[in-house]
């Protein structure tokens, strides 16, 4: 019927052209002047198009060609947000955002499905990335504390802003549920850790599916968990942590099948223990490559390497990876050695980005036991950063070598010809009164240990030659 009436105009507009101009009766063309700036409805931008990628919005007026406002009163999420998809291989967000990489947050099959070769190969709304079609990602404001992000925001794992909120002052409707985090009035099920077998058996709406309690986000900093519970920091440098209630002993936990635990910044709470007997935190409490004790510990995906297994200084949990988009958004895929696998670690610009017993070394964290007491077996290899006994007969500090297993590091330099030991330049742990020196560029916090010397008198070993490093220190390179 539609394509029938377009016909109809087209054919009557152009009969009449044909007659006007049969009879020299053809108006002369008017200029066409440009429409007005609309105006924008009550209670939206003005002028319209202004809002950046993940700020909040009203209408649809709102945001910047290409994004789409999601309201409050639709989505519930706290003052609404301009959202625009994208693809993290590429720059597509507008200034100060970044692309999330949801894809890599959803760890299984269901992140990237059929192959391809572009985007038109893939579903409406997929991309094509590393040949296979995978969910996009969402621009999200760059934050490094909830300080960089807009009122009702959180700063999470550094991948962005989150809408969050935390109080009825945080929503248009003034009607906060403190248990789901959304705008969205009160819902029915059960409280904070109680136990649940599915969503739709929280308050949270959200049910652990390995601990089977009810789990509820919030704000580390702004602390607004209902029920007198507390806002546990889960990840270090997070604003966005889970609700727990406090405790001292878990005598204090009246939830059946609770226990008293320590989080990473010293708070006690109440929650589920991991069903194995060597475990000491909650279940998925541990992100990728932190320090661990048996695999419930670690978050879904992940398995723990304990240290006597891989030496690592208190073990791992680690989730392996071929690429950076199997990692999560805050970790990188660092390879092994000569390996095409390698394991998901956090992204660190400082060693204060990284778990404890690791040091920040080409934009992420490594494991590096420099005292005994780093490690569950009570001996560390200063010499190669890894828990366990040194080989007394092997050689030291930059002697030389031909092989790895020469060393007391079990690092021989292939360029060099000689054995090399990592240090953390931050708590210069080396032995043998060498010290820790950053050699390579860029590298602030993770060096290799050098003999010092004396100008005037020089190495011991006529290969190496007394070099200044810094301002005062000489040493043998």
């Amino acid at each position: 019927m539609k394509e029938f009436l377009l016909l109809v105009i087209l054919t009557i507009a152009t009969g009449c052209l044909v007659a006007c101009e049969e009879a020299g009766e053809i108006p002369p063309t008017p200029t066409p002047t440009p429409d007005p700036t609309p105006n924008p409805p009550t209670g939206c931008a003005d002028p319209v198009n202004t809002i950046m990628d993940g700020h909040s919005c009203k209408c649809e007026t709102d945001c910047l060609p290409g994004a789409m406002c999601l309201p409050e009163e639709d989505t519930g999420e706290a003052r609404g947000f301009c959202l625009r998809l994208c693809n993290p291989a590429k720059q597509e967000c507008s200034a100060s955002s970044q692309c999330d990489d949801v894809a890599a947050q959803v760890i299984g099959d269901d992140a990237c499905t059929t192959s391809c070769q572009n985007d038109n190969d893939c579903t409406f709304g997929e991309i094509c990335r590393d040949g296979l079609c995978c969910m996009p990602g969402v621009c999200r404001i760059a934050c490094t504390t909830s300080q960089d992000c807009p009122q009702a925001q959180v700063c999470a794992r550094k991948s962005g802003c989150f809408p969050m909120c935390q109080s009825d002052s945080d929503c248009l409707s003034n009607d906060c549920n403190p248990y789901t985090t959304l705008c969205d009035g009160p819902t029915e099920g059960a409280g904070i850790h109680a136990p649940c077998l599915r969503h739709d058996d929280c308050k949270s709406l959200y049910c652990n599916p390995i601990s089977k309690t009810c789990y509820t986000n919030c704000s580390v900093e702004r602390q607004g968990c209902p029920e007198g519970a507390k806002c546990i920091r889960w990840v270090h440098g997070d604003d966005m942590g889970i609700c727990f209630h406090p405790c001292e002993t878990s005598s204090d936990c009246t939830t059946p099948g609770l226990k008293c635990f320590v989080g990473i910044d010293g708070t006690k709470f109440c929650a589920p223990p991991a069903k194995d007997e060597d475990c000491e935190q909650p279940v998925e409490s541990i992100p990728d490559a932190y320090p661990c004790n048996c695999d419930d510990e670690c978050m879904r995906g992940a398995f723990c390497a304990i240290e006597a297994e891989t030496s690592w200084p208190k073990g791992a949990c680690l989730r392996l990876c071929d690429k950076d988009n199997e990692c999560r958004s805050n970790c990188t895929c660092r390879l092994l050695e000569d390996a095409d696998t390698g394991y998901c670690s956090p992204k660190c610009e400082s060693d204060a980005d990284c778990p404890d017993y690791r040091v920040c070394f080409g934009g992420s964290c490594r494991p590096l036991c420099q005292a005994d007491t780093d490690c569950t077996c009570g001996k560390c290899n200063v010499y190669s950063g890894y828990c366990g006994d040194t080989d007394q007969q092997a050689k030291g500090i930059t002697e030389t070598c031909t092989d790895h297993d020469q060393c007391k590091s079990q690092l021989c330099s292939n360029s060099w010809g000689r054995c090399l030991s990592p240090c953390s330049i931050e708590r210069q742990g080396c032995p043998d009164e060498a010290v820790c020196v950053a050699i390579f560029e860029g590298e602030l916090y993770f060096g290799i240990c050098l003999h010092k010397c004396v100008p005037e008198i020089g190495c011991e070993d006529p290969g190496l030659s007394c070099t200044k490093v810094g301002d005062t220190t000489h040493v043998c390179i």
